[in-house]
């Protein structure tokens, strides 16, 4: 009796980035958007199974898809707040290693053999570090973008996160930030930037936050007193909610093109700085 013919195995990247691409069109958002994400999902499990995961915590816009938040905006790049050293050898090993743990299921690898690494910010004792690499599902490579910050503070402590998949993978565990500290940096940005302010995610994101998340103002208000201090940013009321910034032409078009980039509704610049003042402003009264 013959024996049957073996079918040919396929692909495990071709297979998995199908499947990327019938989530995207499930979901209607770019496929490419819909890749970046996988890669920085699959980066950060590396990291959750490396010896490196207590030293580095997950912040920015990649926690507002923790937290489940509707209306989140898409975020291309990875923050990390780190407790190890910012020097350039240091960080770049540190990538190199993670980048390099095998992880078979995922079917994805990643490149740093073009791994850049820089300076972001420089004066005091605070340097920020950015860098970027890529990574390859099959035959299709995507651009991987982590920013790293130093000396800022969590309160009251980090959290442990899971971080979502969405291929239903074993699921990244870090630290990350809480809520709270969420709000207090971005709004010590939004207070220090005051009219030169052109980071309207910054606006968005706590808007979002705002809107669908329940805030402690005990916990709100210890937050911001120890982020202001730890950056030594005076506790004041944003000069950005005031109609010196928020009610220019330049600051409304600034505004709208940033909502048009995520496809969003129209939502008038005005309207969210005033119901972000409703509730903000009290703690800069106390």
């Amino acid at each position: 009796m013959d024996k049957a013919v073996e079918k040919p195995r396929k692909n495990l990247g071709e297979s998995i980035r199908q499947r990327l691409k019938n989530l995207s069109e499930q979901r209607n958002r770019p496929f490419d958007e819909i890749l970046r994400y996988y890669a920085i999902e699959r980066f950060l499990y590396r990291l959750s199974l490396s010896p490196y995961a207590e030293k580095f915590f997950l912040k920015g816009g990649l926690m507002l898809k923790v937290w489940d938040s509707m209306d989140h905006r898409a975020t291309m790049d990875i923050d990390l707040l780190a407790r190890t050293s910012n020097q350039i050898d240091n960080l770049q090993r540190i990538i190199t290693e993670v980048s390099g743990m095998s992880c078979e299921e995922d079917g994805i690898s990643f490149d740093t053999q073009k791994l850049i690494l820089r300076n972001t910010q420089t004066g005091g004792d605070y340097n920020g570090v950015s860098s970027s690499f890529s990574a390859k599902l099959f035959t299709t490579k995507m651009p991987v973008l982590i920013d790293i910050g130093f000396n800022d503070v969590i309160i009251p402590k980090p959290q442990r996160i899971q971080y979502p998949t969405l291929l239903g993978m074993p699921k990244p565990v870090l630290l990350g930030y809480t809520l709270e500290t969420v709000i207090a940096e971005k709004l010590e940005s939004i207070v220090k930037l005051a009219l030169v302010n052109t980071r309207m995610k910054d606006f968005y994101d706590l808007w979002t936050i705002l809107r669908h998340h329940e805030i402690k103002p005990e916990k709100l208000n210890v937050a911001l007193r120890e982020v202001f201090a730890n950056r030594k940013t005076p506790l004041q009321r944003p000069i950005a909610f005031t109609r010196a910034f928020y009610d220019t032409k330049e600051t409304q078009q600034r505004w709208n093109n940033f909502l048009s980039t995520m496809g969003k509704q129209e939502v008038k610049f005005e309207d969210v700085i005033l119901e972000l003042s409703k509730y903000i402003n009290n703690f800069f009264e106390n």
